[in-house]
């Protein structure tokens, strides 16, 4: 399960500043790589206070500890690869089913303040929203982006203290 709970979360990241922000009528197929790329900013900055809000709610010790949401020249290059690399493949179109999935998981979490980080696992509702489609997952993951995240929560101390709890709650190893 912990396996689990950190995959769906780093997959998701990379969407990782209010739903209202993303626009649901952009079709990814059809723009640039730049539209591509301010896009995907945009849902990033929608999504992380979100995503970091879980990790609150699981234990609010945990808030002085959630970074910043920051998007980089690192972040720029590594959407416009994850773009190269989607258009290559002719699966762009995917990022639009993903987009509505970000809106639907926003309006999941304000409605649901009962959802934490550690509820993501046993949630199939939810999983399902923050389940990528593997070509953009490895883009993602082949451009750098869920590292830069990564970094950004170790950076902050996140990401240990997120490790510790999981290792100490008997609960994250069902």
């Amino acid at each position: 399960m912990k396996t689990r709970l950190l995959s769906i979360a780093l997959a998701f990241f990379p969407l990782g500043a209010i739903a209202q922000n993303i626009d649901p009528d952009v079709d990814f197929s059809r723009i640039e790589k730049s539209d591509f790329v301010e896009e995907m900013r945009v849902m990033n900055a929608v999504m992380w206070p979100s995503m970091m809000q879980l990790y609150v709610r699981l234990d609010p010790s945990l808030e002085e500890l959630v970074p910043e949401f920051e998007w980089s020249e690192a972040h720029t290059e590594g959407t416009a690869c994850v773009y190269d690399r989607l258009s290559e493949q002719g699966k762009l179109s995917q990022v639009n089913a993903m987009r509505d999935q970000a809106i639907a998981f926003l309006d999941v979490v304000e409605t649901r303040t009962d959802i934490t980080f550690a509820s993501l696992a046993t949630d199939d509702e939810l999983i399902a929203l923050l389940s990528p489609q593997d070509s953009f997952a490895d883009a993602t993951s082949d451009c750098g982006l869920a590292e830069l995240n990564i970094q950004t929560m170790k950076e902050s101390g996140l990401m240990d203290a997120i490790t510790k709890l999981m290792m100490s709650d008997p609960a994250f190893g069902e």
